[in-house]
């Protein structure tokens, strides 16, 4: 295996950057979890899970110590059974300012004669009002899913893996009118939801709007990263989702043969070039005109190389689905 392009060493070191970061709420207590704070409401670990004393209100914690532009945050979203209860809802946050400064995206329980989720949502919340775009969900939520709320420039997008499997479902987005800056992340709890597994990347790849990963075509994508210089970047493959560890973060793909494939070949495979000065991308994936690909599905994660850090990695970003077709 060629491992010039792009080092996984064992030895990374702890002291790299962390433009990702996860949090499981290990830590049962009442209060803010350490390295959070709360902006409204009373927050609660509680048997691995973020919770709120149920009111409802709307209860904003942040994470210590990160301003992005630009960002990718997933968390697990749980639905608190109770037949004909009130309304309740998960939702990720970034650019926080305030409760009414905000863009969130939320998965909720609208309907209370059903004990599920049954809409996702979209919101841009002003001093001078709220836009919100909503959907019914596909499939109801009656226990857990996985929300994605993605902020890029003026975009945000919202996806729902409704069976945690890694495959995101449904996809709403819209168009940010005035929260543009940058601002804190974290999250919003309604009523009884529960919350776990944030994960956060400073940095987004994503599938370009109406692409197909067609046999024989290339796929593009686009990747917005925090370099503010021409940066060589690389996209790695891999069958699962399952991550590992690196250093003090975390590579949201698994290290199997795929990986191994798309480090030795990425020049072939489009999966290697250089960002513009402001960071960005638009990679394409080679993908071989081959019948037994269709169906398959990788999972795809982009680096930033920086010769300043150690063994030269800078940005991860989070992984994307892709499921070739004809």
């Amino acid at each position: 295996m060629t491992r010039r392009a792009l080092a996984f060493p064992v030895l990374l070191a702890a002291i790299l950057p962390a433009q990702e970061f996860t949090e499981t709420f290990p830590t049962n207590g009442k209060g803010a979890p350490t390295g959070w704070t709360a902006h409204s409401g009373k927050f609660e670990v509680l048997g691995g899970k973020l919770i709120t004393d149920g009111a409802p209100v709307w209860s904003y914690l942040t994470k210590d110590g990160y301003k992005p532009t630009n960002c990718v945050i997933d968390v697990e979203a749980g639905y608190y059974g109770i037949p004909n209860a009130s309304v309740q809802f998960v939702g990720a946050v970034a650019r926080f300012a305030q409760d009414k400064d905000t863009l969130m995206g939320k998965i909720q329980e609208n309907n209370t004669a059903t004990a599920d989720f049954d809409r996702g949502f979209l919101l841009e919340r002003t001093p001078s009002g709220t836009t919100t775009l909503w959907r019914e969900l596909n499939t109801k939520v009656p226990n857990s899913a996985i929300l994605r709320f993605m902020v890029v420039g003026n975009r945000m997008w919202m996806q729902v893996d409704e069976d945690k499997n890694g495959r995101f479902e449904q996809t709403l987005t819209t168009t940010i009118q005035s929260t543009l800056t940058a601002g804190l992340i974290g999250v919003c709890i309604w009523g009884l939801s529960e919350l776990d597994n944030f994960e956060y990347h400073d940095s987004v790849l994503r599938g370009a709007d109406n692409a197909v990963p067609r046999i024989g075509t290339t796929y593009p994508m686009e990747l917005t990263t925090t370099a503010r210089r021409a940066t060589p970047w690389r996209i790695v493959l891999s069958a699962s989702n399952q991550g590992f560890a690196f250093g003090s973060r975390r590579i949201p793909v698994a290290r199997d043969a795929f990986f191994e494939l798309s480090l030795a070949h990425g020049s072939v495979l489009g999966l290697q070039g250089d960002t513009d000065a402001s960071g960005k991308a638009k990679p394409g994936l080679v993908i071989p005109n081959v019948e037994s690909l269709i169906g398959f599905t990788v999972f795809a994660t982009a680096v930033t190389l920086d010769a300043t850090r150690p063994e030269g990695v800078d940005n991860i970003t989070n992984e994307i689905e892709i499921t070739f077709s004809r």
